[in-house]
C-alpha cells in the first residue's frame, strides 16, 4: 500500500512540475521576445540594455536570455513548488476526518 501512495504522490508531483514549467515558460517567452526587439531596435527602455563595447547578441543573451528563460523559469519553478506544497499542506488540514479516511480507502 505504501509502494501505491509513493507511486501516486509521485505522478502527482510530476504533473505539478511540468504544469509550473509550463507557466514559467509562458510567462517569460513573450517578455524575452519584447527584449530582443527592444535590444536588436535599440529602443532606450528598460527592456533593452546597451553595454558599451559588447555586441547586440551577447547584451541579449547577458540581460535577457538568461535572466528571463533560465533564472526566472527556475525561480517560479522552485518558490510555486513551495507554495503548492504549503498549498496542499493547508487543504489536507482543512478536510474533515471523515473525507480523509473516504480517500484514503
Amino acid at each position: 500500500m505504501r509502494r501505491l501512495g509513493r507511486g501516486v504522490a509521485m505522478a502527482g508531483l510530476e504533473v505539478f512540475f511540468k504544469v509550473q514549467l509550463a507557466y514559467a515558460y509562458a510567462a517569460r517567452l513573450p517578455v524575452a521576445a519584447v527584449m530582443a526587439v527592444a535590444t536588436r531596435a535599440s529602443w532606450v527602455s528598460h527592456y533593452s540594455a546597451v553595454v558599451p563595447g559588447e555586441s547586440r547578441l551577447e547584451t541579449f543573451m547577458l540581460f535577457g536570455f538568461f535572466p528571463q528563460l533560465v533564472w526566472w523559469v527556475s525561480f517560479t519553478i522552485i518558490v510555486g513548488s513551495l507554495f503548492g506544497t504549503l498549498a496542499a499542506a493547508i487543504a489536507g488540514h482543512l478536510r474533515s476526518p471523515e473525507q480523509v479516511a473516504r480517500h484514503q480507502s
